[in-house]
């Protein structure tokens, strides 16, 4: 994901309001105009069909973990542009090694930083020219943007920050992503199917008392997801537009103020039976996981000659 833009505060508020990924593979995702998904009940489970539904008695249990992440992977995006593709290479070596050279500064270890080369693109620009006695804006090739990226490992929130204020130093302010990770992966979704488990029996010895012989089990199924908190941002735009009186005979054009989006870290607020119930002060992965035991209902029992409804008398 690779992007530019205005910088890495511009994005997240305190310059570290980032993503989060349980495992290495996942793409986290910086707030602000890369954030605002909505919180929530992310996904949908798979359900009985319609004909099996009548059939069962459906008791789910359901349980969130937050984890805190114990490495973390920024990626800085580095940029330069030049007449010639040669030009574009020569300063970009000099703008990459600045920044490489300023890194032991903030305690990382060469083997925590990998260059990713991404790609040279040429950049064009609107010319004005004259054809068949009429002006004309035509796209000219004017330059070339190389661009890299520069992975840093790190473990902790207060590394990555001061990694980021060193890229700022150097000129390199586009943060494209921080990704959280934890070693615990394995183990937090355990954790989360297993108490999610326990509560489901929790409620069927409750709600199956109310039969006289207790239904068996015929069938348990489970989902367990995990949420990066790029998927758990809220934005919203504060705008004033409605507060202006606008005159519409006026012939001078009103050129709006830019208005950044409000992004915050939402957390999870889907419904579940046992929640985190600390304050969501800081992006943290969620670990959601839900079991449903399904146990055969009674009132749709039959005997096993008896004919399908709708079928016709046996004679």
């Amino acid at each position: 994901m690779a992007t530019s833009g205005s910088g890495v505060f511009g994005r997240s508020g305190l310059g570290l309001l980032v993503a989060f990924s349980l495992s290495a593979a996942a793409s986290g995702q910086v707030s602000g105009s890369r954030g605002g998904t909505l919180a929530g009940d992310v996904g949908a489970r798979p359900r009985l069909s319609p004909e099996d539904a009548g059939a069962f008695i459906a008791i789910e249990g359901s349980c969130e973990l937050r984890v805190a992440a114990d490495l973390l992977r920024v990626v800085f995006a580095v940029s330069s542009e030049g007449a010639t593709p040669a030009d574009c290479w020569a300063a970009q070596k000099q703008q990459r090694q600045a920044f490489l050279d300023v890194l032991p500064a903030g305690g990382v270890a060469p083997t925590d930083v990998q260059v990713d080369f991404i790609g040279v693109l040429p950049v064009y620009d609107w010319k004005q020219e004259t054809r068949e006695g009429k002006s004309v804006l035509v796209e000219k090739l004017v330059a070339y943007r190389l661009q890299e990226n520069v992975h840093v490992a790190v473990p902790d929130e207060e590394a990555a920050r001061r990694v980021i204020e060193l890229g700022l130093s150097k000129g390199v302010h586009d943060v494209i992503t921080v990704e959280y990770s934890t070693k615990d992966a394995s183990a937090k979704r355990r954790e989360a199917m297993q108490t999610a488990l326990a509560t489901a029996k929790a409620k069927a010895d409750v709600l199956l008392a109310a039969f006289e012989k207790r239904p068996p089990l015929a069938n348990v199924t489970e989902e367990t997801r995990v949420l990066e908190p790029s998927r758990l941002y809220q934005s919203f735009e504060n705008s004033y537009d409605s507060a202006v009186e606008q005159n519409w005979r006026e012939e001078i054009p009103r050129v709006h103020a830019f208005r950044p989006k409000n992004t915050f870290f939402a957390g999870y607020e889907g419904q579940v039976d046992t929640a985190a119930t600390t304050p969501r002060m800081k992006p943290e992965i969620s670990v959601v996981s839900t079991v449903v035991l399904y146990f055969e209902s009674p009132a749709h029992a039959r005997p096993k000659d008896a004919a399908p409804a709708g079928a016709p008398e046996r004679r």
